[in-house]
């Protein structure tokens, strides 16, 4: 008996699929910004009207992942005629600029969309090769939040630079928050004092002060 109601299920079921009961009818997302909604309808458009039954949800999730800017997409069939979409999207920790080019930089590294642009993010303007461990470096710091007080960040090589006050502060490949806070601990003591525009705070206990000639003095 119980044999006989699975098959007289399966019976109606494909009676109804070919009848189209269960063909796709809409997506819901949660998660999602409203920018982003666009892309996510392009990669779905295809799928609307095919059997919920038949829909490789696998296949879809990892081409979501792949638009770029979403770090996990978790979808399931509701039944009868939908599909819902829980998007978790990437987070943002600074943008990367050169010239006229920028891009916004998700805490795992990876490069984001223009959506994610954001002028609360810290811009770290790059020259030259960038160092791909120095990089590293800058989006782990950025991650947990980069100190106030800088006007500017720059990345030269394997060298992270900060501006602040129009002068140039050397910070090296890493520990940048304490080489900051050692920056602006002399400052705040007025042991840096006039006449130089580069300090150098690579050399652990110590800060160079060059001035534009050249000359330098080690506090």
């Amino acid at each position: 008996m119980a044999l006989l109601l699975c098959l007289l299920a399966a019976l109606l079921y494909r009676w109804l699929e070919r009848s189209g009961e269960f063909d796709l009818e809409s997506v819901r997302v949660y998660g999602c910004r409203p920018a982003d909604s666009a892309a996510i309808a392009e990669a779905l458009e295809p799928c609307i009207g095919q059997p919920l039954g038949r829909m490789d949800l696998q296949a879809l999730r990892a081409a979501l992942e792949d638009l770029g800017g979403f770090e996990s997409a978790t979808l399931r069939r509701d039944w009868p005629d939908a599909v819902g979409l829980e998007i978790r999207l990437s987070r943002p920790v600074l943008v990367l600029a050169r010239g006229e080019w920028r891009s916004a930089v998700s805490d795992r590294g990876m490069n984001l969309p223009d959506t994610f642009l954001s002028d609360t993010l810290p811009v770290f303007e790059v020259s030259g090769s960038p160092d791909s461990a120095v990089l590293r470096e800058v989006v782990a710091w950025a991650s947990g939040g980069v100190p106030e007080g800088v006007d500017q960040f720059r990345i030269d090589g394997d060298c992270v630079k900060a501006v602040v006050g129009g002068k140039t502060l050397l910070l090296g490949d890493g520990d940048f928050s304490r080489r900051l806070a050692a920056f602006f601990e002399a400052e705040d003591s007025g042991l840096l004092g006039p006449g130089w525009d580069e300090a150098d705070l690579r050399y652990d206990g110590q800060v160079v002060l060059r001035s534009i000639g050249g000359q330098g003095v080690t506090m």
